[in-house]
């Protein structure tokens, strides 16, 4: 790709990534309607998502502060996003600032290879007005170039991902079956995905990483039972594979499971038809013999951004569940904060380390670093 692309974008000329993704930060899009609902680019006659893509030039190629080093044979990462709502949010409710998410998302793609990056999880939360088309535009543009460079992407929608909670029609429209579809068509290692009822809400692949199995499986937020039933039948027919469970809230900030579903009072559910964290575990993941880790995001206060938690589940092997979110981290700036995980094939040890493009920094101390052992399966 010429990094010296211009593209002519209506009636204006942007010459570089940086300059086109300034306009696409403080572009003003006029509401329409009483339920606040936007036009998108598209409908503007702004750039097509094709076209933007092409914005991405990979100029700007940083050389991070190095804590880690990755033996690319025995070795592959994990990369973990938290929350990204307010990267992509034009309300400006917060002081993210979307240039940080595609700061993280190069940041992604320019060590694909140095740190051996097979897999982004999203934790969900992708946007934070779900009736917004313009923070599904960022947030589409952002994943999609992931994809672009063969990273296969995983997302766990949150309670700002839905119209209305069970509601996911512009998170169907945004990150469809197509769009998982082209994980197993175009990416090499990514072998099988299947779905819960043909959504990309509920959605699993199974990938091969250097002759290890690896399934990935992500849930709605708050999971209704016969959702975790399908899951648990997911994991237990590929009980060959290392199951990683990816859901919007199941451990709490302060290392506690969820126990709280008053979020989901809507007019299509209710408390009951929602799992907690705690009926997560005990009702179905601790009988899951194939999990090795759950992931998840949501809780959050203005202190603390991660927790670890290491539980036993019915058959004494241990499981770790970690939870990652920053939105709450400098006055809501997030901070560019994520989440890296090494995993060794040959001890299965998993090194978690939290990195920020924003400070270039590593944090290795507390629930911001830590190790584990997966178990034998």
């Amino acid at each position: 790709m010429s990094k010296t692309l211009i593209q002519n974008m209506g009636k204006k000329e942007y010459k570089s990534r940086r300059q086109y993704l300034s306009f696409l930060g403080t572009v003003g899009v006029t509401g329409v309607g009483s339920a606040g609902v936007y036009r998108s680019l598209t409908e503007m006659g702004l750039p097509t998502q094709d076209r933007i893509e092409a914005m991405f030039t990979y100029d700007e190629k940083r050389t991070p502060q190095t804590i880690l080093d990755i033996d690319n044979e025995d070795e592959f990462s994990i990369v973990v996003l938290p929350d990204t709502q307010y990267y992509v949010n034009r309300d400006k409710n917060s002081t993210a600032d979307f240039k940080t998410l595609v700061d993280i998302i190069e940041w992604i793609t320019n060590n694909q290879d140095k740190y051996n990056i097979k897999q982004v999880l999203h934790v969900g939360d992708v946007c934070q007005n779900p009736n917004d088309m313009l923070e599904w535009e960022r947030a589409n543009l952002v994943m999609s170039e992931l994809l672009n460079n063969e990273i296969p992407v995983l997302i766990s929608p949150g309670n700002h991902d839905a119209d209305d909670m069970r509601r996911w029609s512009n998170y169907r429209k945004t990150f469809s079956y197509d769009w998982y579809r082209s994980l197993v068509d175009n990416i090499e290692h990514v072998e099988k995905m299947g779905t819960y009822d043909g959504g990309p809400e509920n959605i699993f692949y199974m990938s091969n990483l250097g002759g290890e199995k690896f399934l990935f499986l992500a849930t709605e937020y708050f999971p209704r039972e016969d959702v975790m039933d399908w899951a648990v039948n997911i994991f237990n027919n590929h009980s060959e594979a290392h199951a990683v469970f990816l859901t919007h809230g199941l451990l709490n900030y302060d290392g506690s499971l969820g126990n709280d579903t008053r979020y989901f009072q809507t007019s299509i559910g209710d408390q009951d038809d929602a799992l907690s964290g705690t009926d997560m575990w005990n009702r179905y993941l601790s009988n899951v013999e194939n999990l090795q880790f759950s992931i998840n995001g949501h809780y959050w206060d203005y202190l603390t951004f991660n927790s670890h938690k290491t539980l036993l589940d019915n058959n004494n092997n241990p499981v770790q569940l970690i939870h990652h979110n920053y939105q709450g981290y400098d006055n809501k700036s997030c901070g560019g904060w994520f989440r890296i995980m090494t995993i060794n094939k040959k001890d299965y040890t998993v090194n978690s380390y939290t990195y920020s493009v924003q400070y270039d920094k590593w944090k290795k101390s507390g629930d911001k670093y830590f190790s584990f052992e997966m178990h034998e399966i």
